[in-house]
């Protein structure tokens, strides 16, 4: 039987891709840069920074400081909005370790038999129910 690899996060919080993580992937899967920022100093701006103490990310340049009025959520690359078995994704997780998680996150990735599977989620902790797993029960006559 096929197996698969799918990404779940196995903590409670939610799944999670870290800025450095989101980073190696763009550049991997798109060959494309990513323009990252953090709030200056307490105020309304923010400035451009590395992906590591990033507090948001952009695919499209945003220029040297950005204020939070003039955001423009068109380019902006949410943390947890990816496909769980994406092979770009899956080999970026597999390569960073925990430098992948994301806040409140601890990836795994997960392999199953067969490509028929769903993901249960209790407070943000994710476990992978496949046929083979289900336990059944079953009508005495």
């Amino acid at each position: 039987m096929e197996t698969h690899k799918i990404i779940i996060n196995t903590c409670y919080g939610s799944f999670n891709i870290s800025y450095p993580a989101i980073e190696l992937y763009y550049k991997r899967k798109y060959n494309q840069k990513l323009y990252f920022y953090k709030r200056a100093n307490y105020s309304e701006d923010y400035e451009r920074c590395e992906s590591n103490v990033a507090e948001m990310c952009f695919f499209k340049d945003q220029g040297d400081t950005l204020n939070k009025w003039d955001i423009n959520f068109d380019y902006f690359v949410t943390t947890c909005d990816f496909e769980r078995t994406d092979p770009v994704l899956i080999e970026v997780v597999e390569e960073l370790g925990k430098e992948a998680n994301g806040l409140y996150a601890n990836l795994s990735v997960v392999t199953i038999k067969g490509n028929k599977y769903r993901i249960e989620v209790d407070d943000g902790r994710e476990s992978i129910v496949t046929p083979d797993t289900i336990k059944w029960d079953i009508i005495k006559d």
